[in-house]
């Protein structure tokens, strides 16, 4: 319930120092964050190029594409749009719930 007014953005192209606070540095002066993750390799702690940063206002997150997608950092161009949710994780999710309610 607390999910559905968060606007997640996904981040691609992120340097491999780029850390939650990078990620926090660049972005919360468009709006409130509630959250931030960074993909690292776990072997060499280093970012994977992946991040993900959750607004608390949808207007935020699109202040942030239109502001940070495409901005140079280090020799590649940063990629932010809104994370579209795979239907992988969330169909596990209600047919199981489903299941306990009515099977038994």
């Amino acid at each position: 319930v607390g999910n559905s007014g968060l606007a997640s953005l996904y981040v691609k192209n992120l340097p491999p120092t780029a850390n939650k606070l990078f990620l926090y540095e660049k972005f919360a002066i468009y709006g409130a964050i509630a959250s931030v993750k960074v993909l690292t390799d776990e072997a060499t702690s280093t970012c994977k190029g992946v991040g993900f940063v959750n607004y608390v206002e949808h207007s935020a997150a699109h202040e942030a594409i239109r502001n940070l997608h495409g901005l140079k950092v280090g020799d590649k161009q940063l990629h932010v749009s809104l994370q579209t949710h795979r239907s992988g994780p969330s169909h596990h999710r209600v047919p199981s719930l489903g299941a306990m309610s009515g099977g038994f």
